[in-house]
Order: structure tokens, then C-alpha cells, then sequence
């Protein structure tokens, strides 16, 4: 064989070899399709008992504190009538540091109460989400979802004060479409309600 066709033979055997191996990396680079669905996360905790239950019980714990309060606040008045009565007498000056000292008190509970209330219903808020993220994964999973993004309502955008505003709503959309078929919306509140029932 003539050193011009062993030229030729090697130069073809390089392309073919170039060739399979530009179609095994190609063929590795093709990504699998990915199932994707969407959940409203606004539409979900508008539907869950245990937000509910939630509501219910920070309503409660407000209404128990202003309660407290409102009595505190009659003892000062009574102090404040008791002072007047004892103005100009040996027990007045007394009297008034002690109304003094509760009045302190009264606001530093006051303010205290209201943070102390206000972390709660944070901490508890945070708490319904992280199950609502489990539930998220437990009926994605279940459903062979491999992805699943935060769909945003319509009417999450309410009335934008100027066209910034809307502007800046509509770039910030994650969603603009997605069929009923990959909404997992429903069936997050389903499986989040009947866990709250059996755990009652």
C-alpha cells in the first residue's frame, strides 16, 4: 500500500472517530425531559384550616392581652382617684410612687407583650409554610413531578398606583402560563386539610 493511501485511511478513520465520539457527547448532553408543575402558594394558605386555626388563635391571645391591659388601666385610674383624694396628706407621696412604679410597669408589659406577640405569629407563619413546602414535595413526588414553581393569581397584582409599579409586577411574574393539568394548587390544600383533621 502506497504511503499516499495510508495518508488518506488515517485521515478517514480520524473523522469517523471524531464523529462517533461528537455524537456519544452530544447524545450525553441531551437532557431527559423534566416533569414541572406550579402551585399557588396565595391560593393555598387562603384555603388551609390550619391558617384557620391559626387566625384564631392569634385573635384569641390579642384579645387576652388588651383584656389584661384594660384592667391594668382601671387600677391606674383608681390610683390616680385615690391620689386625688389623698393630696396634701402624710400618705400621698407614697401612694404616688406606687402609681408611678405600676404605671411603669404597665407600659414596659404593654410593649413587651406586642413583640412578644408579634414574633409568635412570625415564627408560626414560618412554621405553616415549611408544611406547606413538605406538602408541596409529598403530592408533587406522589405525581411524578420532578420541578414544581410558584404560580402567582391574577388577582395578586391588584391596582397598581403607577405604570412603574405594573411594570415591575409584570417582570417579576415566575408563571405566565401553565395548564389546569400540572396545578398541584388544589390537591396541596387537600393533603394539608386532612392532616390537620387527623392530627385534631
Amino acid at each position: 500500500m502506497t504511503k499516499r493511501k495510508l495518508i488518506v485511511l488515517s485521515a478517514a478513520f480520524t473523522l469517523l472517530f471524531v464523529a462517533f465520539a461528537g455524537a456519544g457527547a452530544a447524545s450525553k448532553m441531551l437532557a431527559q425531559p423534566t416533569a414541572v408543575a406550579v402551585v399557588d402558594i396565595s391560593k393555598v394558605m387562603q384555603g388551609l384550616k390550619a391558617r384557620l386555626q391559626l387566625e384564631a388563635d392569634m385573635k384569641k391571645a390579642q384579645e387576652d392581652f388588651m383584656k389584661e391591659m384594660e384592667g391594668m388601666k382601671q387600677e391606674l385610674i383608681e390610683l390616680r382617684d385615690e391620689l386625688e383624694l389623698l393630696e396634701g396628706t402624710q400618705g400621698y407621696d407614697a401612694k404616688r410612687a406606687s402609681a408611678e412604679e405600676k404605671a411603669f410597669n404597665m407600659q414596659a408589659k404593654d410593649q413587651f407583650k406586642r413583640q412578644m406577640l408579634e414574633r409568635e405569629a412570625i415564627v408560626s407563619m414560618e412554621m405553616l409554610y415549611r408544611k406547606v413546602v413538605t406538602a408541596v414535595d409529598r403530592v408533587a413526588t406522589a405525581n411524578g413531578y420532578e420541578i414544581v414553581v410558584a404560580r402567582e393569581s391574577m388577582d395578586t397584582m391588584g391596582t397598581p398606583k403607577n405604570l412603574q409599579e405594573l411594570q415591575g409586577q409584570m417582570m417579576t411574574r415566575k408563571v405566565l402560563y401553565a395548564a389546569d393539568t400540572v396545578d398541584l394548587t388544589t390537591s396541596v390544600i387537600q393533603t394539608m386539610n386532612n392532616d390537620f383533621d387527623v392530627a385534631r
